[in-house]
């Protein structure tokens, strides 16, 4: 009996599991954008694009702090994005599949590179990041096993902030950051490298040859 039941369960668990993609998906375009001192108030908008995926909605995150010039800047953030009955989109499109009236639940790492704050720092700052994430689908985030999907995330781009100088102190009040995604740089194939040597190596043999005459 137990060896006819346990089959059973098995392919039930299977099918209540929540699908998840195998390769992260690269995220080519859009923003997330977080305030700061001086910057509006939370909700902040998030848009994530890559093929055949556009993911929307909003953070709470918010980045206040002081800068003082000379300093050692990091604009590393983990960002936690999100949709509610409150705050929508509830469709997503996610690796071509497209869902409607799910809520949105993730949590985005960005690990930017740090920078030195300059004296004469007017407007703003940027500097690369790169991004991995993890986002998820639920019919109700109530009830977790309503999960209809899981998909890693990962990008990279420009992150900026803005500054204000505080106070006549010397200091930079922040008014609002954003990581903007950019798509990747493209590598040479191997076969456009060996013809970019080919053609460099003989430019200095025939150049070599012009010398000894």
């Amino acid at each position: 009996m137990m060896t006819k039941i346990l089959p059973m369960i098995a392919a039930a668990l299977i099918c209540c599991t929540s699908p998840a993609l195998a390769d992260p998906i690269v995220i080519t375009g859009g923003s997330v954008s977080i305030g700061g001192f001086l910057g509006p108030f939370p909700p902040f908008g998030v848009e994530l694009l890559g093929s055949n995926t556009v993911l929307r909605g909003v953070t709470f995150n918010q980045a206040s702090r002081f800068i003082t010039p000379g300093r050692t800047l990091d604009l590393s953030e983990s960002v936690n994005v999100s949709t509610s009955l409150s705050f929508g989109p509830f469709e997503q499109t996610v690796d071509g599949e497209r869902f409607t009236d799910v809520v949105l639940r993730g949590t985005l790492d960005f690990r930017a590179v740090p920078l030195v704050v300059p004296v004469n720092a007017t407007g703003g700052l940027r500097t690369p990041f790169t991004m991995s994430g993890i986002v998820s689908l639920f019919v109700d985030p109530q009830h977790p096993d309503e999960r209809v999907l899981t998909a890693q995330l990962t990008g990279s781009g420009i992150a900026s902030i803005g500054l204000g100088r505080d106070f006549g102190n010397g200091s930079f009040s922040t008014s609002g950051m954003t990581f903007a995604f950019d798509p990747p740089a493209a590598t040479p194939e191997p076969a456009t490298i060996l013809l970019v040597g080919g053609g460099v190596c003989a430019a200095f043999r025939r150049s070599q040859l012009r010398r000894r005459m």
